[in-house]
């Protein structure tokens, strides 16, 4: 790919090969000594890979992709959010809507717990569009208690992908609250 164009990162390296216990995902992972990490990046004027998100991750828009990581970043940038994840869920008309799920983190005097006071899905809107390109801010704004994780802490988006689809009934928090 030319520098500065999203493509696929691909890697190769003289260290001992490790491989897959499922032999046709290795195979397909695999392509001239060359192995598919299933991230998308791009490399920098400065000469730098700079990583865009992860293939399974990233949400198109239209003609366009959005990264779910810079878009997570921008809603880390507000004081209310201590939590943030990005992920592409069915749209009402096909596709996939760019729907963001947080945690708030800073609490309005009075409000209960893991509520805040007012319109927190509107306040990020408005944060957001001051730092995000249109096509990038989530049609949808979720607050919950907690985000899914894994053994290692990573947020399991798969599972709030299945609270979300249209087809799962009403989504509900891990704690049973339903998402608004």
């Amino acid at each position: 790919m030319p520098d500065g164009t999203t493509g696929e990162i691909r890697l190769r390296s003289p260290a001992a090969r490790r491989r897959y216990l499922d032999e046709e995902l290795d195979a397909g992972l695999r392509s001239g000594g060359w192995i598919r990490t299933r991230d998308l990046g791009r490399i920098g004027a400065d000469g730098d890979l700079y990583l865009f998100d992860r293939m399974a991750d990233a949400v198109p828009v239209g003609d366009r992709l959005v990264s779910t990581l810079e878009v997570e970043n921008a809603l880390y940038s507000h004081p209310e959010v201590r939590e943030a994840a990005v992920l592409g869920v069915p749209g009402p008309e096909g596709g996939l809507s760019v729907t963001a799920v947080v945690v708030a983190g800073g609490p309005d005097p009075g409000a209960g717990p893991g509520e805040t006071g007012g319109n927190l899905p509107g306040r990020l809107r408005g944060h957001l569009a001051s730092c995000l390109k249109p096509y990038q801010i989530p049609s949808a704004v979720h607050v919950v208690d907690s985000l899914p994780r894994g053994m290692t802490g990573k947020v399991l988006k798969h599972r709030l992908r299945e609270r979300l689809s249209p087809t799962a009934g009403t989504p509900r928090s891990p704690k049973g609250r339903n998402i608004p």
